[in-house]
């Protein structure tokens, strides 16, 4: 994703109530450093970066066990490409022509963050309890 095109993407996001603190890295060693340096909500990463493509991008998520929702936005990609990234661990696959999508999936995406996390501690604290 380009300099312009996180400039819409913000003001698209700020246009819903949104106000994410955005961190744009173009290599992987930026991301190392990035997903290293703090907790994230959410990943969106552009498939054709030029400095790190998505299989790169994918492998660092793992490396770093991240469980915040990772979306893979693309230009276009066949639907079994789309597949073969979310059996990897990609949460949602969204084309810059589908863009409408984005938002929704972003939601979609951080409130099951929230479920899964809500049961984890469900079960942490279960687990207390019982041991």
């Amino acid at each position: 994703m380009d300099a312009d095109e996180q400039r819409l993407l913000e003001e698209e996001l700020h246009r819903h109530g949104c106000r994410p603190e955005i961190r744009r890295v173009d290599s992987g060693t930026a991301m190392a450093e990035a997903l290293s340096g703090r907790g994230w909500d959410l990943l969106l990463v552009d498939w054709a970066m030029s400095g790190l493509n998505a299989e790169e991008a994918i492998e660092l998520y793992r490396q770093y066990e991240l469980d915040c929702p990772f979306i893979l936005i693309a230009d276009r990609q066949s639907e079994d490409a789309a597949v073969d990234m979310m059996e990897k661990g990609v949460h949602d696959v969204i084309t810059k022509d589908h863009r409408a999508r984005l938002l929704p999936a972003i939601r979609r995406e951080l409130l099951l963050f929230e479920r899964r996390h809500q049961r984890r501690e469900s079960e942490t604290r279960y687990q207390a309890l019982y041991d």
